[in-house]
């Protein structure tokens, strides 16, 4: 799982915690790939076979996985933008899982791409289990 919690208010998933408690339940790591060299990163995601983030560039290193391995991409409800994605699971034939987050109350217009996103904890608990066993 890859962690935007020190990313500026940018399109940071508001009920993390909660996230973490599911994603823990099926031995999913949390990264801060912010805190971690381009080697590591790349030499991370070539050794992972699932992958869970908001969108943005992190859920870019889909690429370097092995093929087929589960990607799950966490979207705001007025900002879903998996253009720069759908190349990297089309071409490696990955299992990829888009989910919209819950409506968020004070979104303001034009602030789209920092809007924050509310995960909806049993779609993303089951859309796992489904996947994971």
């Amino acid at each position: 799982y890859i962690s935007r919690e020190s990313a500026s208010n940018k399109r940071n998933i508001i009920n993390e915690a909660e996230v973490l408690k599911i994603i823990s339940e099926f031995n999913i790591e949390v990264v801060y790939m912010e805190k971690l060299s381009l080697y590591e990163q790349i030499y991370l995601a070539s050794n992972t076979s699932c992958l869970v983030g908001a969108n943005g560039a992190g859920i870019l290193h889909s690429l370097f996985m092995p093929e087929k391995s589960l990607v799950i991409e966490l979207f705001s409800p007025v900002y879903i933008a998996f253009v720069t994605t759908i190349g990297a699971v089309e071409l490696l034939k990955h299992n990829y899982f888009m989910l919209c987050s819950q409506a968020y109350q004070d979104y303001k217009y034009g602030t789209e791409h920092t809007a924050p996103i509310e995960v909806h904890l049993p779609i993303l608990k089951v859309t796992l289990k489904n996947q994971l066993g």
